[in-house]
């Protein structure tokens, strides 16, 4: 006797699986069935959540966690979710379509993002209910990302960065501070926009070459219940180049995830360091400066 075969399968309207706050995420499910089969009823549910988990091992091996759901919803395609009423509707063999749509909520919700301690997550779920059977469940991950006004006043000021070092010395022998300024043209860009940093460094000794590097660096913190917390650094390097004592320059922003603010629980911010340097002497300098 051959076996039924039940076959569910999630598409979505759109070919894109990108999506922002607001946006009415919809589609169908589709059933194949080789013959006719019983169900209790066939249903979907939309959640975005975000989730970090981390261990430290010492003597013994502690494990840090939490949670967050922002929102939840479930809606029935076909047949009744009421296990105590035990219904059942018996769906003929061939092919059969359940359309379906979702609001995502129209308020700030972080964007998606996937790392080793932590994540954002949206997801679609459909499962069919049989009477004495597993449940068949088909899920579908989409990235929702999160709408960040660039133009707003406050993220159009400059940013601005400073630091300086002593050098033990000077073209007389006396000691003098090294100083140097970094000025970005504004606070927020969107992947592959440029940045345009103005650097300017004092006392720069013409004796010997220095190099002056650029790096886009990421923070991402994640949080546990009990309120410990884990930093992750990872820089990129954007540009390298001899030192000059008044430079400016246009650099373009990596396709990197959006500045997160609007989750409890994992963070991720940005800054532009600068670095000084001398091959020959043990000079280290940098400045930063924090971007959206």
């Amino acid at each position: 006797m051959e076996k039924n075969t039940v076959n569910l399968k999630m598409f979505l309207s759109r070919q894109s699986k990108h999506y922002h706050p607001g946006d009415v995420v919809s589609g169908e499910c589709v059933l194949r069935l080789s013959d006719h089969v019983k169900l209790r009823c066939i249903s979907i549910e939309f959640q975005g959540e975000s989730w970090t988990y981390w261990e430290e091992t010492a003597l013994y091996t502690l494990s840090h966690k939490n949670a967050e759901i922002y929102f939840h919803k479930k809606t029935t395609l076909f047949g009744s979710p009421d296990k105590k009423k035990n219904q059942t509707v018996c769906l003929p063999a061939g092919r059969h379509a359940f359309q379906f749509n979702f609001k995502i909520p129209p308020f700030s919700l972080p964007s998606s993002f996937e790392s080793e301690y932590g994540y954002v997550r949206y997801w679609l779920k459909a499962r069919i209910q049989r009477p004495w059977k597993l449940d068949e469940v088909t899920k579908e991950m989409l990235n929702v990302l999160s709408v960040v006004d660039v133009n707003c006043p406050r993220l159009l000021l400059p940013s601005f960065g400073e630091a300086q070092k002593s050098l033990n010395y000077l073209y007389d022998g006396t000691a003098s501070q090294l100083r140097l300024t970094a000025v970005t043209d504004r606070n927020a860009y969107c992947p592959k926009e440029r940045i345009i940093l103005t650097t300017d460094i004092k006392n720069l000794p013409l004796t010997e070459t220095y190099q002056s590097t650029v790096f886009l660096v990421q923070t991402i913190s994640f949080k546990s219940r009990c309120g410990k917390s884990r930093i992750e650094r990872c820089q990129r390097k954007i540009a390298e180049r001899p030192s000059l004592a008044w430079t400016m320059d246009e650099l373009e922003v990596p396709d990197v995830p959006p500045t997160m603010k609007s989750c409890g629980i994992l963070t991720i911010s940005y800054h532009i360091k600068v670095v000084v340097e001398s091959h020959f002497t043990v000079i280290r300098h940098n400045a930063e400066n924090g971007l959206n």
